[in-house]
C-alpha cells in the first residue's frame, strides 16, 4: 500500500455516521450535507463523505458557485461543493477569545446585519451563491437574533 492509501485506510475508520445519527434521532430526518470542524477538509475527504452518504459539503472558501469535488480519479462520482466565505460567517464579527481568537472588537449587530445584506444583495445581483454561517454560540441570543427584524 502506498502511503496516500495507509491514510485513506485510517481516515475511513473515523465514523462520520457517528455524528449524523444523533440528529437523525432528534429530526427524524439523516442529514446529507457536512461542513469539517475548522472548515479543514483533506484529499480524501470527498471519498469519505460519498461513502458515508453525504450529498454535499460547504467547507471550502474558493468560489461564488457551487461546483463538484471529484471523490476518486477512477470514477465520476462527485460530492457537490457549496462554498462559503469569511464576509459572511459571524465569527470574525462576534467572537473573541482571549488569548486565542479575535481583536476584542465585538461588531454591532445592527452593522453586522448591514455587512451581510450588502453581501446578499451584490452576491444576488452576480447570481452568487450566499451561505451565511452562524454559530450558535455567537449569534442565537439577544439583540444579535432581532438585529434585522424591523428592517428590510
Amino acid at each position: 500500500m502506498t502511503e496516500d492509501e495507509v491514510r485513506l485506510e485510517i481516515e475511513r475508520e473515523i465514523p462520520l455516521g457517528r455524528y449524523a445519527d444523533p440528529e437523525e434521532e432528534v429530526a427524524g430526518v439523516r442529514p446529507v450535507g457536512y461542513r469539517a470542524p475548522m472548515w479543514e477538509l483533506n484529499y480524501h475527504s470527498p471519498q469519505l463523505l460519498f461513502d458515508h452518504g453525504f450529498s454535499y459539503d460547504s467547507s471550502l472558501m474558493n468560489a461564488d458557485q457551487p461546483y463538484e469535488l471529484a471523490v476518486s480519479r477512477e470514477s465520476s462520482d462527485a460530492v457537490v461543493e457549496l462554498p462559503i466565505s469569511w464576509s459572511v460567517d459571524d465569527w470574525g464579527q462576534y467572537c473573541y477569545l482571549p488569548g486565542l481568537s479575535g481583536t476584542g472588537l465585538i461588531e454591532s449587530p445592527t452593522k453586522t446585519v448591514e455587512m451581510w445584506r450588502l453581501e446578499l444583495d451584490a452576491m444576488y445581483r452576480e447570481g452568487a451563491c450566499f451561505i451565511l454561517v452562524n454559530h450558535p454560540f455567537l449569534s442565537v441570543w439577544g439583540p444579535r437574533t432581532s438585529a434585522g427584524a424591523g428592517s428590510g
